[in-house]
């Protein structure tokens, strides 16, 4: 990861070393910490923005047959929710979504969530409290609730959509005036 000054004409001040194929992090909002997902790990790295440095490895526990799924596997897309207190980040190779307790260190696996599909990206709702989990190899989105760590529902794209990226927008609902 490299770390640049943006007050200082975008220098690069810095590096920490994280291994192999880090994938896009989230930052806590007070900007403490960084999660993120790497290859060849099941898990996520936590990471002191002020010590630049990894301070923990949140591991997913997985059974022997699951880690003989996928000896080189990794977790894709990573979410912070419950009000900063959990990640959510997804096991693509086993269809399953993983949350973790992060206010202790190391985080501690509190959940699992089968979804299916190959688990790709997710995204937390504004409020942090509804993650969408983007599930190409079914074409769906799964909609999961923070506080129950269940499925609430899913919907499907048309065959071969195959959903990936994606954003969660608040926008303002409008009421329509009526006239008298």
């Amino acid at each position: 990861v490299t770390v640049v000054d943006i007050t200082k004409n975008h220098q690069v001040v810095g590096t920490i070393p994280v291994g192999d194929g880090p994938r896009p992090p989230i930052m806590t909002a007070d900007g403490k910490r960084i999660y993120m997902d790497v290859d060849r790990f099941m898990g996520f790295l936590v990471i002191d923005t002020d010590a630049r440095k990894v301070i923990s490895k949140a591991a997913m526990n997985l059974t022997p047959d699951e880690q003989a799924q996928v000896p080189n596997g990794h977790a894709h897309g990573i979410a912070i929710g419950n009000g900063g207190k959990e990640v959510w980040t997804n096991a693509t190779g086993l269809d399953t979504t993983f949350v973790f307790d992060v206010t202790v260190n190391p985080p501690k696996q509190i959940a699992r969530i089968p979804v299916g599909g190959g688990p790709y990206w997710i995204v937390p709702s504004q409020d942090g409290m509804t993650m969408f989990v983007a599930c190409p190899g079914s074409d769906e989105m799964m909609v999961l609730d923070v506080a129950t760590k269940k499925m609430k529902t899913s919907f499907k794209f048309p065959a071969g959509d195959h959903p990936v990226r994606m954003i969660d927008l608040a926008v303002p609902v409008r009421t329509q005036r009526t006239s008298r």
